[in-house]
């Protein structure tokens, strides 16, 4: 079905065409989107970081912008918070 809609139904000008929706989800259902297990103890020494640290050490003002981290903003303190 992908081929055919890549043939019949290109759309070369769109950025997210209809075919490509279909090999998405024909990926993801049938298991070859699957990553294999990463290897992070092959990299001791980057950390990983919160949405949250990013944002405060990248964009102090991120909060100004009316950004929030869905389903925790309400859940952490700033430092020096009580």
């Amino acid at each position: 079905m992908i081929a055919a809609a890549k043939r019949f139904a290109p759309q070369a000008g769109e950025t997210f065409p209809a075919w490509q929706g279909m090999q998405y989800m024909r990926d993801m259902f049938s298991g070859r989107g699957q990553l294999p297990p990463l290897d992070n103890v092959r990299y001791p020494e980057l950390k990983w970081t919160t949405a949250r640290d990013f944002l405060e050490k990248t964009r102090p003002d991120w909060k100004s912008y009316g950004l929030r981290l869905k389903g925790v903003e309400n859940t952490w303190k700033s430092e020096g918070e009580e």
